[in-house]
């Protein structure tokens, strides 16, 4: 199983961003255009293929394009070999194999018509961040075509111009509630994000007295 980039083709062209910026892709450097939707931009992106390290913005925004796309081996290709997703639903998935299977086996098996929009990302000391929109429609028997989102911030630890480990801060209460998961569900799952917290190191000096 390969986790290559993809060779791209594309024709020198410009097109408008959410935030009015313009984003030229050269062919000659075997770049491209990158949202979070297929067909619908929000964040366009420029990625060059062509050897050169791409920026955290590019490779963030490449990773959820390729989520949204179901490319999923592509958007395991954003990690390195042994590369760690703390998902905030599903846990944590080591390797690459098993990043493509979360995203195939389980985000595109509960929901559909993904759209992950990223806003302003920036990277210091190996560590890049962004805050990011998320939103789909849901799979699931008791909310079937419902839309939900979230919004959070994704932390990336970068080695070698790739993802090391992902791990997010979100508000996903609102898409469970979106949902309509019962009370006592919504509690008990606040419950093990505080346990959680809790159990952080970094945590326990905030909570001395």
């Amino acid at each position: 199983m390969g986790f290559a980039p993809p060779k791209t083709d594309l024709r020198l062209r410009q097109r408008d961003n959410a935030i009015g910026r313009r984003t030229q892709v050269d062919p000659g450097q075997g770049g491209g255009e990158w949202t979070a939707r297929a067909g619908r931009p929000s964040v366009a992106v420029f990625i060059s293929w062509g050897g050169s390290t791409m920026s955290f913005e590019d490779l963030i925004g490449r990773m959820g394009d390729a989520v949204c796309r179901g490319a999923f081996e592509e958007a395991a290709a954003c990690f390195t070999p042994d590369g760690v997703y703390h998902d905030d639903f599903y846990g944590a998935f080591e390797g690459r194999a098993e990043i493509a299977r979360l995203f195939s086996d389980f985000f595109h098996r509960d929901g559909e018509n993904f759209r992950w929009t990223f806003h302003e990302p920036v990277e210091q000391g190996g560590v890049g961040y962004a805050r990011y929109l998320f939103s789909w429609d849901s799979r699931l028997p008791d909310s079937k075509g419902v839309r939900a989102g979230f919004e959070g911030v994704s932390i990336c630890h970068l080695k070698d111009g790739l993802i090391a480990s992902y791990e997010e801060v979100a508000a996903t209460q609102t898409a469970r509630h979106m949902m309509g998961f019962p009370a006592l569900r919504l509690a008990r799952l606040v419950e093990r994000e505080t346990r959680r917290l809790l159990g952080r190191a970094d945590m326990k000096p905030h909570l001395e007295r």
